[in-house]
């Protein structure tokens, strides 16, 4: 029984880093960069390998490497080619997308999209009070509003309501 347990919690070395790859991106479904970054964080298990056979003990890395994805699969920079690297399944299989570890109650709601009053404030904003298109802080949204009035009636677009000019100085949310 303990030797069972003992098996149950040493990691054995079992997946390549293409296999890791393939179930991160495809099962978990994270993104490539993601899922790159995802194995970095594991143990890794390198072998060397002569005319086929292991050579020497296995050397194990952690977080001490860089992968990187190329014509041949993932590969570890830095080994040389005659290398194995594996990592432990039970590892891999812990790592969860992002979307799947969020509960349904933790969700945040999408902000909303932004309209086309606060788009042409925003550009308004930027000639007015270049370069970053942003107003004093204690200037008042009414007085922001006459300042980039002129600009609205040159271009004969409709004058934005206050609610827009506070929505695109980000002083009100949407």
């Amino acid at each position: 029984m303990a030797q069972q347990a003992a098996e149950h919690l040493t990691p054995t070395y079992n997946w390549s880093l293409g296999e890791a790859f393939r179930h991160l991106t495809r099962a978990v479904r994270l993104p490539d960069h993601i899922a790159l970054y995802e194995m970095e964080q594991l143990r890794v298990e390198v072998q060397k390998y002569v005319d086929g056979k292991p050579r020497g003990e296995p050397e194990y890395l952690f977080k001490s490497f860089r992968l990187r994805r190329d014509r041949h699969g993932v590969v570890m920079e830095g080994i040389p080619w005659d290398s194995r690297c594996k990592v432990a399944e039970q590892d891999v299989r812990a790592i969860q997308s992002a979307s799947s570890a969020v509960q349904p109650s933790q969700e945040q709601s999408k902000p909303k999209a932004e309209g086309w009053q606060v788009r042409r404030v925003k550009k308004a904003l930027k000639e007015t009070f270049p370069p970053d298109g942003h107003p004093p802080v204690d200037m008042l949204v009414k007085t922001v509003r006459e300042e980039v009035k002129p600009l609205f009636e040159a271009r004969k677009w409709k004058l934005a309501s206050l609610d827009s000019v506070a929505r695109a100085m980000e002083r009100r949310r949407a």
